[in-house]
């Protein structure tokens, strides 16, 4: 999945945030883990890289990770921190509207650690011998770029859950959020989601070094939100195909399940505990 597509779905997020905070009960725990692991998978890989490309010079991107460009790699973190700020507001409102401590400390180890990565990549973007000047050029901007848009997009969740925290610029989100209150804030939101899906279109496409996790932390995004809300939601087609597959393998994981069952009903607990252990489990991932 690319860096602008996880723009899109923070975008999501923040258009129908408010409609999960009111409307939405609990997440299930098991999902709001699968977001934890799969958003730590993708930390570990941002900080291995980044140390190896802490030593590249320009004149030595021989030694540079295998695969992994930098560009691509600081445009995916820097980028993909709009969605990191985004989701973290929506489980942060999310909490403190129901008076909870259950979302918001995953989504705040994750921001923190987004933020760890960010203060690298910003390092090795500074260090001017790593990349040229047009690329240090355009990378910063788009940084820019998705600072504005991470304000905004939290800003829209201010109202729900005190969440300015989350900002790249506090005041700046608090302040906007004030002016919304006072003007006609669905019109006008409507207008700032168009025209942030306009704009991402300047994020170079080139292919994410980390596609496959990114894939996999938009579908356990999207596994948290309830399915009472995607009956009048219609989701940008990269996430309706994410949101198809995820249920299709949740299907075929409950009869997998219940196939089981069937087939060992005399096996003893202590049996399928020992069977557990010794059996590698299908979501194991390689790194």
């Amino acid at each position: 999945m690319l860096a602008r597509e996880l723009v899109q779905l923070a975008v999501l997020l923040a258009k129908h945030g408010p409609a999960l905070v009111e409307t939405a009960g609990e997440i299930e725990p098991r999902r709001l883990g699968e977001y934890w692991s799969t958003a730590k998978c993708r930390l570990d890989r941002w900080n291995r890289s980044l140390k190896l490309f802490k030593f590249v010079t320009a004149a030595q991107r021989e030694q540079a990770p295998r695969g992994v460009s930098l560009p691509a790699l600081l445009i995916e973190i820097l980028t993909g921190e709009v969605l990191t700020r985004s989701w973290s507001a929506v489980l942060c409102a999310h909490d403190r509207r129901r008076g909870a401590r259950e979302a918001e400390p995953i989504a705040r180890s994750i921001y923190i650690g987004h933020l760890e990565a960010r203060n690298r990549a910003l390092h090795l973007l500074l260090d001017g011998t790593a990349l040229t000047l047009q690329q240090t050029v355009t990378i910063d901007r788009l940084r820019r770029r998705a600072e504005r848009w991470s304000d905004l997009l939290v800003a829209r969740m201010v109202p729900w859950g005190e969440s300015g925290e989350y900002a790249v610029d506090r005041r700046r989100a608090l302040e906007l959020a004030a002016q919304m209150r006072r003007a006609d804030s669905e019109a006008i939101w409507s207008g700032v989601f168009a025209s942030i899906l306009a704009a991402i279109w300047e994020i170079p496409p080139h292919a994410s070094p980390n596609a496959d996790i990114q894939s996999d932390l938009a579908s356990a995004i999207l596994g948290c939100l309830p399915e009472l809300l995607f009956d009048g939601v219609g989701l940008l087609p990269p996430f309706a195909w994410v949101r198809m597959s995820r249920v299709a393998d949740d299907t075929q994981g409950l009869l997998a399940a219940m196939l089981a069952n069937e087939e060992l009903p005399a096996e003893s607990s202590e049996d399928r505990a020992q069977g557990a252990l010794a059996r590698p489990r299908r979501s194991q991932r390689r790194f």
